[in-house]
C-alpha cells in the first residue's frame, strides 16, 4: 500500500486527475477502476473519481510497488544555459520579459532545456520556490504564449492556486494585452480588425468559418512607408496579430510568411513586441486594481524607426 498527502498545489482538483498526473502512464479507465473497487480510498473512506481533494487530505492507493512503479514517469528536468530577465515577480507568480528567437514552450525533444519554461522551472529550483521532490502534481507553467520571434512579456505561474487565477483572469480578460508592431504602409487612424480566423498548418488565415478574433490598434507614429502602431487583443488565437494586419493590407515587417514585402537585412523576422500586461482586478494575488508590467526592450524597440526611416539594411 502507498499513501499520498494532498500538498497546497494537489489541492482542489478531481481525485482522477490528480492520479493521472501522479501515474501518467495509468489508463483513465484503469484509475477509475481502481477508485470504483476503493483500491484507492481518500482518507481510509470510499471515493468518486470526481471528488476533489483537499490540503492534507490522505490517499491510501491499495496496489503492490511493481503495479504502480510502471506507471509512474520519472522527471528529468533539462539543463539550460538560458538566463531570464523578469519584469515583475513575487511570490504568486513571475512575468518573463522573453528575448526574440526562444521558444515559449519545447516543441519536440530537441528543444529540451532551450525554452522559457525551462529556464523559469530551473529558476525556481535554485530560488527554492519550487521543490520537485515536494510536489505530487504540479509544476511551474507559463499561462500564455509568444511566437518564437516575438519578444516580450511571458506570465509564469509559480503555484497551482496562482495558475487556476491567472488562467481564469486571461479567459475573462482580465489580463489585457499591449503589443507595439512596425507594419508596411501608412496607417494614421485607430481601428479595429473583427475577422474570424482559421489555424491550418500553423498558419492563421480569414475564414468566415473560422473562430471570432478582435484586433484594436492605433497609430504611434505614421510615416508613408510604415508605421508603428499599438495593439491590443481582444481575443488570443495563432498569430492572431500578424493575420489580422496582413489582412488589411499591412502586413508586418519582416513577417514574410504573412506577404511582408520590405527585404531589409537588418530585419530578418517580424517587429512585434508584448510590450504591457495590464492585470484587472487581482487582488487575490495582491495586486492593486490595476497593475501595469512593462517590458524593458520598449525604448529600444521603438528607437527602430529610425533604421526604418533610414532604410538601410
Amino acid at each position: 500500500m502507498r499513501e499520498l498527502q494532498v500538498g497546497r498545489n494537489d489541492a482542489k482538483q478531481r481525485l482522477d486527475r490528480f492520479l493521472n498526473k501522479v501515474f501518467p502512464k495509468a489508463t483513465a479507465s484503469f484509475l477509475q477502476k481502481m477508485i470504483r473497487q476503493k483500491k484507492i480510498k481518500v482518507n481510509k473512506k470510499r471515493a468518486e473519481a470526481n471528488s476533489l481533494i483537499k490540503e492534507g487530505d490522505r490517499i491510501q492507493i491499495y496496489l503492490y510497488e511493481e503495479v504502480l512503479v510502471p506507471l509512474e514517469e520519472k522527471r528529468v528536468r533539462p539543463k539550460t544555459t538560458l538566463h531570464l530577465s523578469y519584469a515583475f515577480q513575487n511570490e504568486d507568480f513571475a512575468v518573463i520579459d522573453k528575448p526574440c528567437g526562444v521558444l515559449s514552450h519545447p516543441a519536440n525533444s530537441a528543444d529540451y532545456g532551450k525554452t522559457v519554461v525551462d529556464a523559469l522551472i530551473s529558476d525556481l529550483i535554485a530560488s527554492g520556490e519550487y521543490v520537485p521532490r515536494l510536489e505530487k502534481s504540479f509544476v511551474p507553467a507559463l499561462i500564455n504564449r509568444l511566437d518564437m520571434q516575438t519578444a516580450g512579456l511571458l506570465v509564469g505561474a509559480k503555484n497551482h492556486r496562482a495558475m487556476l487565477i491567472l488562467q481564469e483572469a486571461l479567459r475573462e480578460g482580465r489580463i489585457e494585452k499591449y503589443y507595439l508592431a512596425y507594419v508596411e504602409g501608412c496607417v494614421d487612424q485607430p481601428d479595429t480588425v473583427a475577422l474570424p480566423l482559421i489555424t491550418e498548418n500553423g498558419m492563421s488565415r480569414v475564414d468566415a468559418n473560422g473562430k471570432a478574433c478582435l484586433t484594436h490598434y492605433k497609430p504611434l507614429l505614421t510615416r508613408s512607408r510604415f508605421s508603428l502602431l499599438e495593439i491590443r487583443l481582444e481575443t488570443g488565437r495563432t498569430h492572431q496579430i500578424r493575420a489580422h494586419m496582413a489582412a488589411i493590407g499591412h502586413p508586418l515587417i519582416g513577417d514574410r510568411a504573412y506577404g511582408a514585402q520590405y527585404r531589409l537585412q537588418e530585419f530578418k523576422h517580424h517587429l512585434l513586441l508584448s510590450h504591457r500586461l495590464q492585470f484587472l482586478n487581482l487582488e487575490a494575488l495582491a495586486l492593486p486594481e490595476r497593475f501595469n508590467v512593462y517590458s524593458e526592450k520598449t525604448e529600444q524597440f521603438q528607437s527602430l524607426s529610425k533604421q526604418l526611416e533610414r532604410g538601410k539594411g
